[in-house]
């Protein structure tokens, strides 16, 4: 087994998380950012950039959508292929998970 060490943020890393087909690595963290990575070369490939520090996320079954929590109570959903914000939902209370 080969052990490869990633290193992308600026702050600490709040959860780290697979895809379900296991292909794609996602970390997010207190910088406001989610950073996505192969799984098997740890090669990063995309950063989602997100309102406040990051506190949970999710991938949808297909891996087509990126949903994450921030500190500060907004869900921003993203298009993972694109890598763009298609949707955001603010409860205006602090965001802790998904």
């Amino acid at each position: 087994m080969k052990f490869t060490a990633i290193s992308s943020h600026t702050s600490p890393v709040t959860l780290i998380k697979l895809n379900h087909d296991g292909d794609l690595l996602f970390s997010a963290s207190n910088d406001k950012n989610v950073a996505m990575y192969y799984s098997i070369s740890g090669e990063k490939i995309g950063t989602f950039r997100c309102m406040a520090a990051v506190k949970g996320i999710d991938i949808s079954q297909d891996s087509k959508y990126l949903i994450s929590c921030t500190a500060i109570g907004h869900y921003e959903l993203w298009n993972i292929e694109g890598g763009k914000k298609v949707g955001i939902c603010s409860t205006g209370r602090r965001g802790k998970y998904i």
